[in-house]
């Protein structure tokens, strides 16, 4: 059997109901909109292993420094590209 608290809670949470559904559906458009899983694609192909590795002494090798920055280049064009997604 539903208790009275139950159905209140329901009752309660119609208008936030109602603001998801109209955020799903598109039918607010000065609310934020909802993200589909298309818009995060661009992180599927952040490897699972980095090129970098922890620095071997106290100041990092060029080499170190280097790959290094290709793995922070790599993340940020994804995030950016994620970022373009979310603004169409």
């Amino acid at each position: 059997m539903v208790s009275d608290k139950q159905i209140q809670d329901v009752v309660n949470s119609f208008g936030k109901i109602r603001q998801i559904v109209e955020r799903l559906d598109g039918q607010n458009a000065r609310e934020l909109r909802a993200i589909t899983a298309q818009t995060f694609l661009p992180l599927q192909s952040i490897n699972a292993q980095m090129k970098s590795k922890y620095a071997a002494g106290a100041t990092p090798t060029k080499a170190e420094y280097d790959s290094l920055v290709d793995d922070v280049r790599n993340v940020q064009s994804m995030l950016a590209e994620v970022a373009r997604l979310l603004r169409q």
